[in-house]
C-alpha cells in the first residue's frame, strides 16, 4: 500500500452572527414656542458638514420641497407664508447621526422679527438602522463539501481498484 499524500481541511464556521441596530437620525421637527415670531429662511448643511448627496425634504403643513446641500430657502416665497413648524427629512441613515447630538446636522434658520422669550424645540425623527439579522451558510458550503465527498469516493474507488 502506497500513501500518496495526508491533508487536513479544516472549516471555522459561524453560523450565527448578530448585527447590532442602531437608532439613526432621519430627519427633524423645528418648532417655535410662543408663536410670537416665525421662521423666516432655512439653510440646509454644507455637505462636508454632512456629506449626504442627495439633499433634502423639507414640508410645512402638507407642502414637501426639495432641499440641497447648502441651499437657502425663503419659506415666504416657497410656501406663502412663515411657519411655526417644519420638518426637514430625507437624511440619510447610513450617515448614523446620534440623535442625542445636537450639533449632528447643524441647520441654519432666520426669525421673522426678533423675540426675547421664545423656545425653538428640535425633535429627532429616528428609525433603527442595520437590524439585527443572522447572517445565513455560505451557499458554496454544501458545494464545496459535495466535491470533497466526490473526490473521496473517487480515491476509495481508486484504491479498490488497485487491490483487485
Amino acid at each position: 500500500m502506497k500513501i500518496i499524500g495526508i491533508f487536513a481541511l479544516l472549516l471555522s464556521l459561524c453560523l450565527a452572527a448578530p448585527i447590532q441596530a442602531a437608532t439613526v437620525v432621519t430627519g427633524y421637527t423645528y418648532e417655535i414656542t410662543p408663536a410670537t415670531t416665525e421662521f423666516a429662511t432655512v439653510q440646509a448643511p454644507s455637505f462636508f458638514t454632512v456629506p449626504d448627496s442627495d439633499g433634502y425634504y423639507l414640508t410645512v403643513g402638507s407642502t414637501t420641497v426639495g432641499l440641497g446641500s447648502s441651499e437657502e430657502l425663503d419659506f415666504l416665497t416657497t410656501f406663502g407664508s412663515n411657519p411655526t413648524v417644519f420638518q426637514i427629512s430625507g437624511i440619510d441613515p447610513a450617515l448614523q447621526l446620534d440623535p442625542a447630538d445636537p450639533l449632528a446636522f447643524p441647520l441654519g434658520v432666520s426669525l421673522t422679527r426678533a423675540a426675547f422669550s421664545i423656545t425653538i424645540s428640535i425633535t429627532p425623527i429616528t428609525q433603527n438602522y442595520g437590524t439585527s439579522t443572522v447572517i445565513p451558510l455560505p451557499a458554496g458550503l454544501p458545494l464545496l463539501l459535495t466535491g470533497l465527498g466526490g473526490l473521496a469516493w473517487l480515491r476509495r474507488r481508486q484504491k479498490k481498484a488497485a487491490q483487485a
